[in-house]
């Protein structure tokens, strides 16, 4: 649970990473980390109840949410990440997702206001 946006970084930064998650309150936001400089400068790619996905982008301290348009449906999101250098692929619910990223690859959970059950979790180094 998380009344405002958190991020659980893992500590190693994998080339794959997965997980699921099923919402327990609404309205709800969750998804994951992609990349981190610091708390300043970091991505993070959230699909919210409404059905959007949208990215949470921190640039110097600043926060911008952008639209990545229509998500996929619940009630259980399953991700699957991949890093390649500064490009990331993300499935959600097999429904691809794909950018260029500005900072470090990272990887992690983030919850926005909301109530979440992660499980399955995994990555690979």
């Amino acid at each position: 649970w998380s009344e405002y946006l958190t991020i659980a970084r893992l500590k190693q930064d994998p080339e794959g990473f997965s997980m699921e998650f099923a919402p327990v309150s609404a309205p709800f936001g969750a998804g994951v980390l992609l990349d981190f400089a610091s708390t300043d400068n970091y991505l993070a790619l959230i699909v919210a109840d409404n059905g959007n996905l949208w990215t949470f982008d921190m640039v110097d301290g600043s926060a911008t949410w952008w639209d990545q348009g229509i998500g996929p449906g619940g009630p259980v999101y399953a991700w699957s990440i991949a890093w390649a250098g500064q490009e990331v692929d993300v499935l959600v619910n097999g429904q691809p997702w794909s950018t260029t990223l500005s900072n470090p690859p990272a990887a992690g959970l983030v919850v926005n206001g909301s109530s979440m059950l992660f499980e399955r979790i995994t990555w690979q180094p």
